[in-house]
């Protein structure tokens, strides 16, 4: 029978076993286990035959995190493909504090670059929500994953689509660094203005027993203030 098996219900874990011991993921290997309905309908595996996605997920791991678990580190090896099942992760190109993220939702994966090239992860993959994840090592997704020709095609088609949002994201940083930097130069051009409103020489020369400067120094943005300081036709100053 071509006819896929799998789990109503899958086992969440971590799971507390009745001796008290903890099962952080599935440990289950080979035919054993039974694939998710949810590794078949990710956009890497779409279109792939059902026995042949549960021969290359046999030796694979399936694990949870919790929201906020850095995933992936900048600049370190990590040696696997993430598949995320369900939640969201978010990539930090940056650093893993950076306001600016791309987030890849449940059927999107990570970290298939780095095991290609052979070189670091360039981001930070961080959990935004609780996940599920299958955990592809290295030599199962080049010797095993890229050799199934729909998967290859899959996998370009993801690289694409996340290339274009990568170059949206981009631009969208470009724009907004191009109006900071213009609205600085206008500020810049404000206080000066606003500067040389300011007496340069010494307030009262001609009246006796009162000195005074004028004198201003604007935070970061250009304040609404006014200052000036007179002698009255009476003898008084106002300031």
């Amino acid at each position: 029978r071509n006819e896929r098996r799998s789990n109503p219900e899958p086992a969440s874990f971590p799971l507390n076993r009745s001796d008290g011991t903890r099962v952080d993921s599935d440990q289950r290997k080979g035919r054993e286990r039974r694939v998710p309905d949810t590794i078949g309908n990710t956009s890497l595996f779409r279109g792939v035959p059902a026995e042949q996605v549960d021969a290359i997920v046999s030796p694979c791991e399936l694990r949870t995190c919790e929201k906020d678990e850095v995933l992936f580190r900048g600049g370190e090896y990590h040696r696997c493909v993430l598949v995320n099942l369900e939640g969201k992760l978010h990539v930090h190109l940056d650093s893993p504090d950076s306001q600016f993220f791309l987030e890849l939702g449940g059927g999107e994966s990570v970290g298939e670059l780095s095991v290609a090239d052979g070189n670091p992860v360039t981001a930070w993959v961080i959990a935004a929500t609780p996940c599920r994840l299958l955990v592809i090592p290295e030599p199962v997704f080049l010797f095993t994953v890229l050799a199934v020709a729909r998967i290859a095609r899959n996998l370009i088609v993801l690289m694409s689509e996340r290339m274009r949002r990568s170059d949206a994201h981009i631009l969208t940083r470009v724009r907004a660094a191009l109006e900071l930097e213009s609205l600085q130069r206008e500020l810049d051009f404000a206080r000066q203005i606003q500067s040389s409103i300011l007496p340069v020489a010494r307030l009262f020369a001609n009246v006796e027993g009162i000195e005074g400067r004028g004198f201003m120094r604007a935070a970061r943005h250009v304040g609404g203030d006014f200052y000036d300081a007179f002698p009255l036709p009476d003898g008084p100053v106002f300031a």
